[in-house]
């Protein structure tokens, strides 16, 4: 597992380093962590502030490039999940990690058509070292196959399903949140959500902090996310880059977010993106998503209405969680890539499919989800 989580801390890049932890935690009890040299890592963060303020991708090796990579025996699998595409770079530090690894898998998480050709131009080269290329965008994907000569796929994001599960403990958390906005919210949007709240009483979340925050800990941010998504009664969840159109221009995509909020149990308003296939087949049940309006005025009358429907609200929630068990879980996106390496299921794998299933079926014995 080569990780980027020394040199990267963004908060941004934690749904990530969650896929990763589960798979060397528990998917794969035998694998590793490589990360890539501190002096890399430094020449890295500086080539990667260079390409977000210029566009440009400085080509050339990194600093310390071309030792073997620190592993004492050679690999069956080597996986990559970068979430910026000169994270390629890193790994490109290694001499001989293509020659040393069975079979070598990339999740692009990120990667946007209008930047593709440009960004290619780089590391078409060490895209096609891999046997299976992986794009979490379902259109990037077909783009990506056309100019790629290695397999490419699409896989839609994933969540810690058992994490963010609201039944797993001890005791239901109440959903002490009215409205939940993590990231970016229309100044218009966010101002009416801030006046009903001030005016009625109900609570109000949503994040305070600009720019492009650090974590502390990935695995500190990702357990109080899932605290937070698991007391929050509505979630909105958006595009992808929804306010970023100069980069995604007419792109339309959808992220891990949408996962996490289903997981939690909160009913999520936001956007339903129709003219994406992978979100069609991924949140196919009933109320997975409320349309809303990113820059709508009127979502505090939305939730107003949507709260006169109990009944329909604790079908939603237990249908969302239920779905994330059995369907969207990272241990399913990890299967089929295992699947597509030619690679058996390994007993963790078993073992968490099993015990997610289970925790899907006790959902018709619990409690409310919508106090």
């Amino acid at each position: 597992m080569f990780t980027m989580r020394r040199s990267e801390r963004l908060v941004s890049r934690c749904a990530g380093y969650e896929f990763e932890d589960q798979i060397v935690e528990e998917l794969e009890p035998g694998a590793v962590l490589i990360e890539p040299p501190e002096v890399a890592s430094r020449d890295l963060a500086l080539r990667a502030r260079r390409w977000l303020q210029r566009r440009d991708l400085p080509s050339g090796p990194l600093a310390g490039a071309g030792q073997p990579l620190p592993v004492e025996q050679d690999l069956d699998l080597l996986f990559f999940m970068p979430a910026a595409p000169y994270d390629l770079l890193a790994l490109d530090g290694y001499r001989d990690w293509r020659q040393r690894t069975g079979y070598a898998v990339c999740f692009l998480q990120e990667l946007w058509i209008s930047e593709m050709d440009h960004q290619l131009r780089d590391l078409r080269r060490i895209l096609n070292q891999f046997d299976h290329v992986v794009s979490g965008f379902y259109h990037t994907a077909e783009a990506l196959s056309e100019r790629l000569d290695t397999r490419v796929d699409y896989m839609p994001h994933s969540v810690d399903a058992e994490l963010f599960n609201p039944f797993n403990g001890a005791r239901l958390k109440p959903r002490s949140i009215d409205a939940c906005a993590v990231g970016g919210m229309d100044t218009g949007a966010h101002d009416a959500l801030w006046s009903w709240a001030e005016r009625t009483g109900h609570h109000y979340s949503f994040t305070t902090t600009g720019g492009a925050p650090l974590s502390v800990s990935p695995k500190v941010h990702h357990h109080y996310l899932s605290q937070t998504l698991q007391r929050s009664k509505y979630f909105f969840t958006f595009l992808a880059k929804r306010w970023a159109t100069g980069q995604r221009n007419a792109q339309e995509e959808f992220g891990s977010r949408y996962f996490e909020g289903a997981a939690a149990g909160a009913v999520q308003l936001g956007d339903i993106v129709s003219s994406n296939p992978g979100f069609v087949a991924s949140l196919d049940w009933d109320g997975a998503v409320v349309a809303a309006d990113y820059f709508s005025t009127d979502l505090p009358e939305l939730i107003t209405h949507l709260e006169s429907n109990g009944q329909w609200i604790e079908t939603v929630r237990r249908a969302n969680v239920a779905n994330c068990l059995t369907r969207h879980d990272h241990l399913h996106r990890w299967a089929g890539m295992l699947e597509a390496a030619g690679l058996t299921e390994t007993p963790g794998v078993v073992a968490r499919r099993s015990r997610l299933q289970e925790q899907a079926n006790a959902l018709r014995k619990a409690p409310a989800l919508a106090s």
